[in-house]
């Protein structure tokens, strides 16, 4: 379902590289994700994501549940940030697989790059045993374009309007999604097969669950508004449907 959801990094960025404001230019308010519940109507898969954000909203921890059908099918991974100029520089993950055997700790690592005008295009998240690179495009209005995923084995590419996605495409398989926000629906379409989505979306616009009837599956999303965002958050905020 391409959850990433949120990713552990380390930034290695100079100063002047950093999202920065251009002379003039006021700091907007955004809405970015603090909770995150994706289950099955059957309970056979349900994963949890909270976050605890600063009063700029960098992240200062981060947990994820997941359980699934089957013994010992579960997961807790906790991750703690620490951030320098508005970006995360170094986060301890521990990864709990509820197996008998000990936690896995890992300090996770990224190198990220900007461009000239201060937006995030590439970052390169590195564990013990992974290296991941995403990298990203943005249009005439500074939002976020496409976004390509690769890890050496695993490769995502991801088309977006409006913030939100309208094509994702991994392992040959090409989902396209169209968003109907007023109407409180959306499409998601896979092989010519097309699947009628429900959703609500919050005053401020924001989609608050989404619930999928042929898998019986609901997303549901709690999001904070950050008044004065610091760069990675300005950065979160501008992907919208961030489970898809």
């Amino acid at each position: 379902m391409g959850l990433v959801g949120v990713v552990a990094l380390v930034v290695v960025a100079a100063m002047l590289l950093v999202p920065r404001l251009l002379p003039g230019e006021k700091l907007e308010p955004v809405f970015v994700i603090e909770e995150l519940t994706v289950e099955t109507g059957d309970q056979s898969y349900r994963m949890e994501l909270a976050m605890d954000r600063a009063e700029d909203g960098a992240i200062d921890s981060w947990h994820r549940e997941m359980k699934w059908e089957g013994d010992g099918n579960e997961r807790d991974v906790e991750r703690t940030y620490t951030y320098e100029n508005g970006c995360p520089v170094s986060v301890e993950s521990t990864t709990d697989v509820h197996d008998g055997s000990d936690p896995i700790k890992e300090t996770l690592e990224v190198d990220c790059e900007f461009d000239e005008d201060g937006r995030l295009v590439a970052e390169t998240w590195e564990g013990f045993d992974w290296k991941e690179t995403q990298s990203y495009e943005y249009d005439e209005d500074g939002q976020l374009k496409r976004s390509d995923l690769d890890d050496g084995e695993y490769r995502r590419e991801q088309e977006f309007e409006d913030g939100r996605v309208v094509s994702s495409e991994d392992f040959n398989v090409l989902l396209t999604y169209e968003w109907d926000l007023d109407g409180g629906a959306a499409q998601l379409i896979e092989a010519g097969e097309t699947t009628e989505l429900d959703i609500e979306v919050d005053e401020d616009g924001n989609i608050v669950s989404m619930y999928n009837p042929t898998s019986d599956t609901t997303v549901t999303v709690k999001w904070v508004e950050i008044e004065k965002p610091c760069a990675y958050a300005q950065f979160e905020s501008l992907n919208k449907t961030p489970w898809v």
